[in-house]
């Protein structure tokens, strides 16, 4: 603009410059809804992958509590004991400071937890095993995504026997699985526990420790 113009025509020249400020916020306001609502859609379609993505997790297996929990190898000083009958169990156990009464209180309302996301006849619980004291963390008997499933060599000898023919049964049979994999079969050095793998849904995470070596992995 000519500000050197005659005083009379400054009044158009504020009229102009007002337009011009009027279109530029307008043109700021449209480029701003149009980028919120790209975020939110894709915000949205995040949400629904998501969604699509939790809903493939159908099945569920878990194991009950055996009344030799307290001899589990998490509980090192009570490793050597061994007790012949639930009733002594139970009360060793609260004297150890474990108590089998709150355990499989805690496991019910695990349970009922997982009832909420899975179907209940997907929902599987095997029987304690009295022999394995660890039997309770199935997680660490096998390593399952989609229709695959590995069987694992565990890292403690103590818990190797807890991957029965049960477990077996239930993935080829009852669950009409194909692709299951046995690492006892195959090795003898490799051991994995699988509460040491992580699926994120498109990669895994082995965390290399005590229980999980490099040959197992």
């Amino acid at each position: 603009l000519d500000w050197q113009q005659p005083a009379h025509n400054n009044k158009s020249s504020y009229t102009i410059i007002i337009i011009m400020i009027s279109l530029t916020q307008t043109f700021h306001r449209s480029i701003i809804n149009k980028m919120n609502h790209h975020l939110s859609t894709q915000i949205a379609t995040t949400t629904t992958t998501t969604t699509r993505r939790r809903l493939r997790h159908t099945v569920a297996i878990s194991r009950e509590i055996p009344d030799s929990f307290i001899d589990a190898i998490s509980f090192h000083y009570n490793q050597s004991s061994h007790h012949d009958d639930a009733a002594t169990a139970l009360l060793c156990s609260q004297d150890k400071g474990v108590s089998l009464l709150k355990s499989r209180e805690q496991h019910t309302n695990y349970l009922n937890t997982l009832r909420q996301h899975i179907p209940i006849n997907k929902l599987i619980c095997l029987p304690p095993l009295e022999s394995h004291p660890d039997c309770l963390f199935v997680e660490d008997s096998m390593v399952a995504i989609q229709d695959t499933v590995v069987l694992t060599r565990m890292g403690h000898e103590s818990r190797r026997g807890e991957v029965d023919d049960s477990i077996k049964a239930i993935l080829c049979e009852q669950l009409g699985l194909k692709n299951v994999y046995d690492m006892n079969n195959d090795s003898i050095e490799g051991c994995c526990d699988g509460g040491d793998v992580l699926y994120t849904g498109r990669h895994l995470f082995v965390g290399i420790t005590d229980r999980t070596n490099q040959v197992g992995f």
